[in-house]
């Protein structure tokens, strides 16, 4: 991961100078989810919908973004305290992936 919480890729090398600048946002939205979750809101589909819209917001085209159990991928139950939050979006030409894994 770089400096500014950008995952390491060989697809930032299609990024603008202005893209790479915006590139970090991913991250920081993930983080952003989990904390959301980490409040004990259980709201997922609303986190993840909030989350799309504020990439969106910024000129990227989400595909997802979404919590998920760590093990196997599933939607978390209530009661999960392995989870995930996966994140995937375009930015220009590039499609960002990331993920944050988290223990609650």
């Amino acid at each position: 991961r770089a400096a500014d919480g950008l995952a390491l890729s060989s697809r930032n090398q299609y990024l603008s100078v202005a893209e790479r600048a915006e590139a970090p946002r991913l991250y920081r939205v993930l983080q952003e989810v989990r904390d959301a979750v980490r409040t004990g809101t259980h709201a997922w589909t609303t986190i993840e919908a909030e989350a799309m819209t504020q990439l969106e917001r910024h000129g990227w085209r989400a595909d997802y973004i979404t919590v998920r159990r760590r093990n196997d991928l599933h939607l978390p139950r209530d009661d999960d305290r392995e989870l995930v939050v996966l994140g995937a979006a375009r930015l220009g030409v590039p499609r960002l992936i990331d993920n944050l894994e988290m223990t609650l």
